[in-house]
């Protein structure tokens, strides 16, 4: 099944305001992040960083959708000539937060990072993160981000996206919240699954489209050889979607502790006043 899709020259003022509002559906955007895809590029990534070193997850399979990785550091020069050996293990530079602090050791690249690699066409929302995502053929499992709108922008080469709404495809598990590090994942492999009996939307992101994700919609990727992603998150005004998809709602208030505090608060309150109100 195909998505809305627009081309971002062609859309009107009115069309373009869905990015600056909180996503009500996945939409594709062709062209939208073009201008820095054609400005920086992969030669121009590789440039910025240098020989910085950058989190990157190994794999002792190529199946980086499903088993565990460890973890190590590693400069882009230094990836890409283990990418071209062709040898194990599969390693992955993936969601490493170029706003972080442990990353950027100094405001001034913080903000060359933040002006060269945001998407030119959106600065009606402040970006939360800005993530790179940097494989050679490696997959995402399917998952979904329950606190946040994404966009991932496709910066170099090309990456196929599987998406659908939270409770589309009854066949798909969440895994439990108390799984901290893989709450927000489902149990199923989701590529070895039988595609045919589901409700999935496919898109293949060439340099410079843009994709809208939602955060009630599961969503696996496939890269496609060396290629680059730069996905910005934006917070929410509404949570209403939470009232729809219950099995988020743990997720939601253990991601976003700060908002756990007001809501305990109000509970506790209310409790304490129902015994005063029995005396």
């Amino acid at each position: 099944m195909e998505l809305p899709t627009y081309t971002y020259d062609l859309m009107t003022p009115e069309e373009k305001c869905i990015v600056s509002k909180d996503f009500t559906h996945p939409i594709v955007i062709r062209g939208f992040y073009k201008p820095n895809a054609i400005k920086v590029g992969f030669e121009g990534v590789t440039e910025m960083f240098g020989k910085t070193e950058l989190p990157v997850e190994v794999y002792t399979t190529q199946d980086t959708s499903t088993t565990g990785a460890e973890s190590d550091e590693m400069t882009i020069p230094r990836l890409i000539k283990h990418w071209t050996k062709k040898k194990p293990p599969s390693i992955y530079c993936a969601e490493v937060d170029l706003l972080d602090r442990d990353i950027l050791r100094t405001n001034k690249n913080k903000h060359l990072l933040y002006r060269t690699l945001q998407n030119p066409n959106l600065d009606s929302r402040k970006v939360m993160t800005l993530l790179l995502y940097l494989g050679n053929n490696h997959a995402s499992g399917l998952h979904l981000h329950v606190n946040s709108d994404f966009i991932l922008n496709q910066l170099y080469g090309s990456k196929t996206v599987y998406i659908f709404d939270n409770y589309e495809n009854s066949n798909i598990h969440k895994n439990s919240f108390f799984q901290m590090d893989k709450s927000n994942f489902a149990k199923e492999d989701f590529f070895k699954m039988d595609h045919s009996k589901m409700k999935i939307y496919k898109v293949t992101l060439q340099q410079g489209d843009s994709l809208l994700i939602p955060p009630w919609c599961w969503h696996a990727t496939q890269g496609h050889g060396i290629n680059t992603s730069i996905t910005q998150t934006f917070d929410r005004k509404s949570i209403s979607y939470l009232l729809k998809n219950p099995n988020l709602v743990l997720d939601y208030f253990i991601e976003d502790y700060t908002t756990l505090f007001p809501y305990l608060f109000m509970i506790i309150l209310y409790i304490y006043m129902r015994r005063r109100a029995r005396r």
